[in-house]
């Protein structure tokens, strides 16, 4: 056991910096241990440390190992990092798969950029896919500690995917974008995708995630963002092993100082159909630490291997701590009080030996974005005498009653991960115009615009197919009821919804034009990318218009 260690073999490592740290590096299973060595890999057996072969890099300066694939448990890749040696020589990355004698890189990617260092992290689902974050300058021992705002930030995020042909390289943000401090893997797929959380800069941290087709070898779209939102400075995230959760922290060491929010971490919902919402939170500093000068903070956050338990490394003024939180709300267990803590980890089990834990699913209020590249979570058609009493108490008693008056006028409220909006319109008028000018007022991503257009259209067919008849409210004194007749009180919205506005019919298309062909043709061809993406999303989470265009695929296809 470890109270009595012995050491097996000793090796002399010059030149030690963070950068260079680890030395040495095991495999997933440790059966194959590597060291970095002046211009190549040494590669030896994992358990006898015995020499098993060499891979010639020159000038290398740092390595990655994959965690093992949930796939194949024996592949095992190798990323290494050679930085450049002058202005006008690349800097490159090589990935391994092989690691015999003449092995050759499966992947190989130079880069022009400025940066000295690197951040290489595999994904742990397929072992295969490399995430890259590059460090345009020297780390200092503050950025290494964690007491600047950015910590180990990059000015540059790439994704490198072997598997992918058409483009095997994206570039997820860059230096003009903001800094980035923080990149994780999901650590399982959802539905087929494969996502990563990304906390970038300035602070607070906005929180980012992307979302990917894995198995589509021939994707030319880069992995889709969604922004969740800021919650307040964070520069560390972690994830359970099950990835039903997630946290945020701000990670410092005693006397960082980074910010007055350096004891307070939050803990976020990841659902299986990809929603993410903020589960709770919790806060550190008693009422004792704010007499301090110098308040607690967070130096390790880390969740339990059954993901139901927060393990969180504290340093006092005076002394340190282990705190214990529950992932359920955040709310404190116990402590554990030390007078000086250097590290802190769970002992490590093997994947699959706890089930996945189970947690209250929280309110729609907390709903923040979403996994599977969503960033419409929710579109609903809402009263307009209830909208026209909320703003008349927000204008202090003034509001505007022309929608209430005008019986074709509807508000829809819209959830996204940008916040709830209210989006007034007309049933007969154009859903996409209406999406389309919502996204630019709101400054959203235009790509939302057309399933914001697709929900506003279905929750208007809910409507006509399920009306609801309004209670009429109760009037005050000198008012008349809003939404009554003058002569027998009839509810006017009880009525008979008008009629919706017909489809339009398919245009002729003359063969003659070889201009209106070329049109007919990218039409028809954007509506077969448009099913082939609503293939790979789940049959659940598909509503009844993208069901209605699955459907349509053989006829598009036969127009084709």
């Amino acid at each position: 056991g470890w109270a009595f260690a012995y050491a097996a073999v000793k090796y002399f490592a010059p030149n030690m910096s963070p950068v260079r740290w680890p030395p040495i590096l095991w495999s997933a299973d440790e059966s194959m241990v590597c060291r970095a060595v002046t211009n190549e890999i040494l590669i030896a057996e994992g358990f006898t440390l015995e020499p098993r072969g060499r891979l010639p890099i020159d000038n290398i300066l740092q390595m990655a190992l994959s965690p093992g694939s949930q796939t194949q448990p024996s592949l095992c890749a190798l990323a290494a990092f050679s930085p450049a040696t002058s202005s006008a020589s690349p800097g490159t990355i090589r990935v391994y798969t092989d690691f015999d004698k003449d092995a050759k890189p499966i992947m190989t990617k130079s880069f022009f950029s400025e940066s000295v260092s690197v951040t290489m992290k595999f994904d742990p689902v397929s072992g295969l896919d490399l995430l890259v974050l590059f460090h345009a300058s020297d780390l200092t021992e503050a950025d290494v500690e964690g007491r600047t705002l950015n910590g180990q930030g990059g000015n540059g995020l790439y994704l490198l995917r072997a598997s992918n042909r058409s483009q095997p390289i994206c570039s997820l943000s860059n230096q003009e974008e903001g800094c980035v401090v923080e990149a994780q893997w999901c650590p399982r797929d959802r539905s087929g995708l494969r996502s990563l959380v990304m906390l970038q800069g300035p602070q607070p941290a906005m929180i980012s995630v992307f979302t990917y087709n894995p198995s589509d070898s021939s994707a030319k779209s880069p992995p889709q963002r969604v922004n969740i939102g800021r919650v307040g400075v964070r520069n560390c995230l972690r994830w359970d092993p099950s990835g039903t959760s997630f946290s945020i922290a701000s990670r410092s060491y005693r006397g960082g100082g980074i910010s007055s929010e350096g004891a307070a971490l939050d803990i976020f919902d990841a659902a299986q159909d990809g929603s993410v919402a903020r589960r709770g939170g919790c806060t550190l500093t008693t009422k004792r630490d704010r007499q301090d000068v110098v308040g607690p903070c967070v130096s390790r956050i880390d969740f339990s291997p059954d993901g139901k338990v927060l393990m969180i490394a504290v340093e006092a003024p005076v002394g340190a701590e282990i705190r214990f939180a529950s992932v359920a709300d955040g709310s404190p267990l116990y402590r554990l009080k030390y007078e000086e803590l250097y590290t802190s980890c769970w002992q490590p089990m093997p994947a699959g030996y706890f089930e996945v834990p189970q947690f209250d699913r929280p309110t729609s209020q907390a709903r923040l974005g979403a996994l599977l590249g969503s960033g419409i979570l929710e579109v609903a058609i809402r009263d307009k005498n209830l909208v026209y009493e909320r703003v008349k108490a927000l204008r202090g008693g003034e509001g505007t009653r022309d929608i209430l008056e005008n019986n074709n006028a509807v508000i829809w409220e819209v959830t996204s991960a940008w916040g709830t909006h209210l989006l007034e319109g007309e049933r007969t008028s154009n859903c996409k115009e209406l999406a389309r000018r919502f996204c630019r007022q709101n400054k959203m991503d235009m790509s939302f615009a057309n399933p914001l257009a697709q929900r506003m259209e279905q929750s208007l067919f809910d409507e006509w197919e399920n009306p609801v008849q309004s209670q009429p409210q109760v009037p005050q004194q000198g008012q008349k009821p809003i939404g009554q007749s003058k002569s027998k009180g009839v509810s006017q919205s009880a009525a008979a919804p008008p009629p919706r506005k017909p489809k339009p019919t398919p245009k002729v298309i003359d063969f003659a034009d070889k201009d209106a062909v070329r049109r007919r043709v990218r039409a028809l061809q954007k509506k077969i990318r448009e099913i082939d993406k609503l293939k790979v999303m789940p049959e659940g989470s598909l509503e009844k218009l993208q069901l209605q265009k699955l459907a349509s695929e053989g006829e598009v296809r036969a127009a084709c």
